[in-house]
């Protein structure tokens, strides 16, 4: 006996399980086709009609060659089948007209095979993509100098964290090699400030150099908090990128507002940067005043060569809280500035009054013939000698030195030298000595 254990697949749902020979009456009586789908429980997944072998050749309907009465029901069945909706199926294909509600659809199992191969196909096209842009990666310079114009679609730059977009594009067209013309204003070198600027650090590309150094000054009358200052260090340029340190004072406070002048000079040249490029570099006194050098970098020669200048606020934000605090600040410089002129007016007055005192006292003593009055009236001087001393010290320990830092230094020289010479006139007075008196004479000169 035939058993039953196939099912079909019917449009939206499954019906069975049917024996060999009734699925071959449904399919020699029209009522499923080669494209309807079969499956049983030996099989992995559903397969079409023709692709099972029982099913590949169907035999004739078994029915009695003279049973007219068997043919018209089966034309009829036929016939009504074709006029019912599609949302209807017959429950009975014998003799009857009675139908009912299609049952619910029922899910296939899920196509492991079908997933497995898509999961490989992924991956090999993953694999093929990342080797071509590793690829790409690497020989990007190689295509971009020969087609600079692929630039819009291929960066010879990885992102940059905090570079502004118009730089991003500079550092982007420095990287890449180009044919000129060139002149000192369009070297191709770029310069990109990367945030937060207080304490800000650099990016330098370029095909020209593979070392230079980079110096930071701030522009003092716009400095808000300082005087002045000056930051300088070496930067490798490697694949055409480079990065400086951060930028920051020795103690690692971070920079004052203010504008800073950024600038780069050359170290070693690239195998692309023919020595011709000299030419177009220029000496720091050609680029910058000779009072912006004698003030804000005066420990750098004169004909440093210099390839690439910018100008950045940096410290904060340049807005009007920072302007009026700007002008608060002056106001207190220029208060300062008058403070220390007098100081130094004090200062001077009272180191030439003890140099005379002094001077006058000593030639006084040493003419007095008796060596005790000789020496009680020199110690009599002493307690002068130490309020005059004092009065200068309480000066120059009050002053900042702020603007006249050298001044207060040299004063400060003078008031040892004088000292000095007080310790040896002492020790003349109480050991007469021609060669000491003779010493102490020409120091006092100097």
């Amino acid at each position: 006996m035939d058993k039953k254990k196939w099912f079909l697949y019917m449009t939206d749902h499954h019906e069975g399980p049917f024996s060999t020979e009734e699925v071959l009456e449904k399919k020699a009586s029209g009522l499923i086709t080669q494209e309807n789908y079969v499956w049983q429980e030996s099989m992995d997944d559903w397969m079409l009609l023709h692709e099972v072998a029982e099913f590949r050749t169907a035999p004739p309907v078994k029915m009695e060659a003279n049973s007219l009465l068997t043919q018209e029901l089966h034309l009829k069945r036929n016939s009504e089948e074709e006029a019912l909706p599609s949302q209807f199926v017959v429950v009975n294909p014998g003799l009857t007209n009675e139908i009912k509600m299609k049952p619910q659809k029922q899910k296939r199992g899920f196509p492991w095979k079908t997933l497995s191969a898509f999961t490989m196909i992924f991956g090999l096209s993953s694999t093929l993509l990342y080797s071509f842009r590793d690829s790409l990666l690497h020989h990007r310079y190689f295509i971009l100098d020969r087609a600079p114009s692929l630039t819009q679609w291929i960066s010879p730059l990885p992102p940059l964290q905090g570079v502004s977009l118009q730089e991003y594009e500079s550092l982007q067209q420095a990287s890449v090699w180009s044919p000129g013309p060139w002149d000192f204003d369009n070297l191709p070198i770029a310069i990109g400030l990367a945030s937060p600027n207080t304490k800000p650090f650099f990016y330098i590309t370029s095909w020209l150099v593979e070392r230079l150094k980079l110096y930071v000054v701030g522009l003092s009358s716009t400095l808000l908090g300082e005087s002045s200052f000056f930051w300088e260090t070496e930067v490798d340029v490697s694949e055409r990128l480079g990065k400086c340190q951060t930028v920051e004072h020795a103690d690692g406070k971070p920079l004052v507002p203010g504008e800073y002048l950024v600038f780069l000079s050359p170290r070693v040249l690239s195998p692309l940067g023919d020595s011709h490029f000299t030419n177009y570099f220029k000496d720091l006194n050609e680029v910058f005043s000779e009072e912006l050098i004698a003030t804000e970098m005066p420990n750098l020669a004169r004909n440093l060569k210099v390839m690439r200048t910018k100008t950045y606020f940096l410290g904060g934000m340049k807005n009007p809280d920072y302007l009026n605090q700007l002008k608060q600040y002056h106001l207190q410089l220029d208060q300062q500035f008058a403070e220390e002129i007098e100081d130094l007016t004090k200062v001077i007055h009272s180191l030439a009054k003890q140099l005379q005192v002094n001077e006058t006292t000593f030639l006084a003593a040493s003419k007095i013939k008796i060596q005790t009055k000789k020496l009680e009236y020199w110690n009599q001087f002493q307690s002068e000698w130490l309020f005059l001393g004092e009065q200068i010290k309480s000066i120059l320990q009050k002053s900042r030195d702020f603007f006249h830092e050298h001044l207060f230094e040299m004063a400060t020289v003078i008031v040892k030298n004088l000292n000095e010479i007080h310790t040896l006139q002492t020790v003349a007075l109480h050991q007469p000595n021609p060669a000491l008196a003779e010493q102490l004479r020409m120091f006092a000169n100097e």
